[in-house]
């Protein structure tokens, strides 16, 4: 609630609670807690669309693989087959 701005919601909010009497306003601690609460709450709320939920590599390649929008922007270029390599380590030639 370091925000300026956020802190001037809370008050408008606390004023909206708060019982106005000739000497001055009144708040209940509960209500302050109440709406802090609820507050906090409507917060949370508004950021879990924007967080990821964890996955797997394999998994995340799939996801982008199937976004088309995502997949514009790397080439479609087909590889060329290549000369494969053997695994093997070279035997010496024998002559016979």
């Amino acid at each position: 609630m370091s925000d300026q701005s956020n802190i001037n919601d809370v008050l408008a909010e606390i004023e909206k609670v708060a019982i106005h009497t000739q000497q001055g306003s009144v708040v209940k601690v509960e209500d302050v807690r109440r709406l802090t609460a609820k507050l906090k709450q409507e917060v949370e709320e508004s950021k879990r669309p924007e967080i990821p939920y964890r996955m797997t590599p394999e998994k995340a390649r799939q996801a982008i693989r199937r976004d088309e929008e995502l997949m514009k922007q790397f080439p479609t270029t087909p590889r060329e087959p290549t000369r494969s390599i053997s695994a093997q380590e070279p035997q010496p030639q024998s002559s016979a």
